[in-house]
């Protein structure tokens, strides 16, 4: 390594020391590995997010460039069918009890699909683009995140299998996450994070952030109090769900565009399209940056299914290599 570089590494890591005062860097053992792949060649455009049916092993991808959800069966590492004719796909959640795949799309809609035999059964309809889903298997709702210019949170009754409120908010939202009291909803255009009481369905809080309007995913660690929020330009920031103070921030790749946290291994697997997969070991008062994992630009949204201890993320289609699901473990490193 040259002088100027050495001296480079040396002011980024002290300017990370000094911005997170309880961060760290302790030898972090638990990495993911590459275990398997899924080509995917009848898959030309994006990917947004995915879910899983653990009984019958099939994950379910939204690719809005096809208008699509691609189904793959996991157990025989093959494409198994495509669902057509969705107005540009985006958040998806797979309801085990009732086999029915539920689908936000950017016509306004909610889509229920029987996932036996891949037919919409039911429709849901909201007054503008339907993204992100959030389900409470407590009170059986299905949050929906709502808004290209204005925002609000619908939220469908499953029990009844109808819509049963609309929450405003501030402006479109971004990336949501729920608690037993409150949804904590990204709002970027006015660079806050707002809290929505869940017994009332008010907002009751307003986090402000600091920088760019660019806070678009996040992550709540209900166990200790924490929210992660991945903001855009490159930077994770973490607050107390107690006390809406900032505790900390690291930097990360631009354009992230999911954070999952693993509870199994205490672990924040972040992803973005610049085409990184970043590990980051969650401790005390500490937070470790354990590996970067090099994709292809473009890459979706991550994630984790406890179940079978696997982190699942899809690439793009890049000149004659397709598309692929690739499948990791965490693994100890000795």
């Amino acid at each position: 390594m040259t002088q100027v570089a050495k001296s480079i590494v040396s002011k980024l890591i002290c300017s990370i020391i000094l911005c997170l005062p309880f961060l760290g860097f302790s030898q972090g053992r638990q990495r993911l590995g590459l275990v398997d792949k899924i080509d995917l060649p009848k898959l030309k455009g994006r990917t947004t997010q995915m879910a899983y049916d653990l009984q019958n092993s099939r994950l379910f991808l939204s690719a809005p460039d096809q208008h699509t959800v691609e189904v793959v069966d996991l157990k025989k590492k093959k494409h198994l069918i495509s669902i057509p004719g969705l107005n540009d796909p985006q958040g998806i959640f797979y309801y085990s009890q009732t086999n029915v795949l539920y689908v936000a799309t950017a016509d306004g809609k909610v889509l229920a699909i029987d996932a036996r035999n891949y037919r919409k059964i039911k429709t849901y309809s909201f007054k503008d683009k339907c993204s992100n889903l959030r389900f409470d298997p407590v009170s059986n709702q299905l949050f929906v995140g709502v808004g290209a210019k204005s925002g609000e949170i619908g939220v469908i009754d499953l029990n009844k299998n109808e819509i049963m409120g609309h929450i405003a908010l501030a402006g479109p939202p971004q990336q949501f996450e729920l608690t037993k009291d409150y949804l904590m909803v990204n709002v970027p255009k006015h660079n806050r994070v707002q809290l929505v009481e869940r017994k009332t369905s008010k907002v009751m809080k307003h986090w402000r952030l600091k920088g760019n309007n660019d806070n678009i995913t996040m992550a709540v660690d209900r166990r200790n109090h924490l929210l992660y929020v991945g903001r855009s330009s490159g930077q994770l920031l973490i607050y107390s769900t107690l006390t809406g103070r900032e505790l900390g921030k690291a930097a990360i790749s631009k354009n992230v565009n999911s954070i999952v946290l693993d509870t199994l291994h205490a672990q924040l697997y972040i992803s973005s399209a610049e085409g990184f997969v970043e590990v980051f070991r969650i401790r005390p008062r500490r937070l470790t940056l354990v590996q970067k994992i090099p994709l292809r630009a473009g890459t979706a949204a991550g994630l984790f299914m406890p179940e079978t201890n696997q982190y699942m993320i899809a690439e793009p289609r890049k000149g004659t290599l397709p598309a692929a699901v690739k499948i990791f473990r965490p693994e100890t490193i000795l």
